[in-house]
């Protein structure tokens, strides 16, 4: 499949993953509360955690190495049982581990129920396949189910979640979305992808990468996971409800920022197998454009908007959300640089190693910066952390491409994408306080349209003209039925 379908699959996909929660979350956030959303979080968190540690690297890894195969059939049928057998193994132990854990520590043992119901994601962790469906360039197989699923979850939650005592429900429909999920997976690859058998298999040559894939993994989830487990563990529930409704509506808008970077790394991978560098420098200049394209108006949006989107979205009892929000909104555009010159250059081209030393870096300042933040500024504090820790690992990343790879990436395209955000910014300053809705959209408009025509017209954008021209083209399409 090319690029721009799985490009576009991979598009209605996280436009349903922004929809969907749209419309759930201001429900939710007002039925169930600060405290009882902050408890929710932090034990999806924390099974986050023990699910990451599960996956062994594999969703990484699994992309890179089934997009090799890409028509060798017997050899991939090996390779997925070989990883999906490790994956058993692993999501065993990780089980083990983590229900221990929840019956040991007595502030875990104070929210078993949600813990426990959290922990599916880690009892079914070797079930995900998505790797497998990413390295086959199969989106419109993830996108089709993702969307059901979605559905399906949104109408149980209207039906069950009524008040503040259910929040188990609400953690317990998200279990079911995993189940499902799973299931779904499961039986489309028995059926139509790979037989699966446990003779015969080789582990040695993939325990090396897994395992430093896993060790970067693990890295980053400490200043993306771990952020939530420390402020559950040194401050309190409330300022975690604060944290994460920050961070949810970042994660919903941050895979348009990295939408080419899975989409793009199988081709990367391949091309890379075959040593065709044209292609390869072709496909991470388009990708780093796209990237910077995106992530830079929804990051700066989103810092304007912010004082006025959370009472709005979330309820005037969310007060203490607004900053981290601000805050966090710059991660945006960071980790889309992050992926971009970590996964889809350092990882594609094999330099495992150095992208995890880019993440130490980063990983260990985030602690440090926790630590001494968290007990004195809770869920600005932990913003912070977030921030420097992930600005380092840009840094740093950039550093070691230059340096190894000798790349030659163009960052015009992020110069220009800044400038193109001007008028956005001089708006808002002359608008009264954003306190409605319609102020909010009027600004969302003008900025959303100033943007792209400055793109358009000004710097001769190409991937906007071919986005205005697909548009133009569209609308001609239909214009012909009316």
């Amino acid at each position: 499949m090319s690029v721009r379908k799985n490009l576009v699959y991979y598009i209605i996909n996280n436009i349903s993953a922004v929809i969907f929660p749209f419309i759930t979350v201001p429900y939710v956030s007002r039925v169930l509360g600060i405290e009882n959303i902050g408890i929710v979080s932090f034990a999806t968190t924390y099974a986050q955690y023990f699910a990451l540690v599960a996956t062994l690297g594999i969703p990484l890894y699994g992309i890179k190495e089934i997009a090799k195969l890409k028509d060798k059939q017997q050899e991939r049928n090996k390779l997925f049982s070989e990883l999906f057998s490790l994956n058993l193994i692993s999501g065993a132990i990780c089980s083990l581990l983590y229900t221990t854990s929840i019956y040991l520590i007595p502030e875990l043992y104070k929210e078993k129920e949600f813990l426990l119901v959290a922990g599916t994601m880690v009892y079914l962790s070797a079930f995900s396949f998505d790797w497998f469906f990413n390295g086959r360039e199969n989106f419109k197989m993830i996108t089709i189910r993702s969307v059901i699923i979605k559905a399906l979850s949104i109408l149980l939650l209207f039906l069950v979640v009524k008040k503040e005592q259910d929040a188990i429900y609400y953690c317990a429909i998200s279990a079911l979305a995993i189940v499902l999920n799973n299931l779904w997976n499961f039986f489309y690859i028995i059926r139509n992808e790979v037989h699966i058998s446990f003779y015969g298999l080789s582990y040695r040559p993939h325990i090396r990468p897994l395992f430093l894939l896993l060790a970067t993994n693990v890295a980053v989830s400490i200043y993306t996971i771990l952020d939530t487990i420390m402020l559950g563990f040194m401050s309190d529930y409330t300022e975690v409800g604060y944290y994460n409704s920050a961070i949810k509506i970042t994660r919903l808008l941050l895979p348009f920022a990295i939408a080419t970077t899975y989409v793009l790394i199988p081709k990367i991978s391949y091309a890379y197998s075959r040593n065709d560098k044209l292609s390869c420098l072709h496909y991470l200049q388009r990708s780093f454009n796209l990237i910077t394209l995106f992530a830079t108006p929804i990051s700066i949006g989103l810092i304007i908007i912010a004082p006025s989107f959370v009472p709005l979205f979330f309820g005037p009892e969310f007060g203490g959300t607004i900053l981290p929000m601000q805050l966090l909104s710059t991660i945006i555009l960071l980790v889309g640089l992050s992926n971009f010159f970590g996964l889809q250059i350092l990882v594609s081209f094999g330099h495992e190693k150095k992208q995890f030393l880019c993440i130490i870096s980063g990983t260990i300042v985030n602690v440090v910066i926790n630590l001494i933040m968290i007990p004195r500024f809770g869920a600005n504090g932990a913003s912070i952390a977030s921030v420097v820790a992930e600005l380092l690992i840009v840094l740093a990343s950039i550093t070691t491409v230059y340096r190894y790879l000798h790349l030659k990436i163009k960052f015009t395209p992020l110069l220009q994408a800044a400038i193109s955000c001007l008028p956005m910014i001089l708006l808002s300053l002359l608008l009264p306080e954003m306190n409605n809705l319609r102020t909010i959209m009027i600004l969302i408009s003008f900025g959303s349209i100033s943007y792209f025509l400055i793109q358009l017209i000004l710097f001769k954008n190409e991937d906007t003209n071919e986005i205005f021209n697909k548009i133009r083209n569209l609308l001609k399409y239909n214009t012909k039925w009316i």
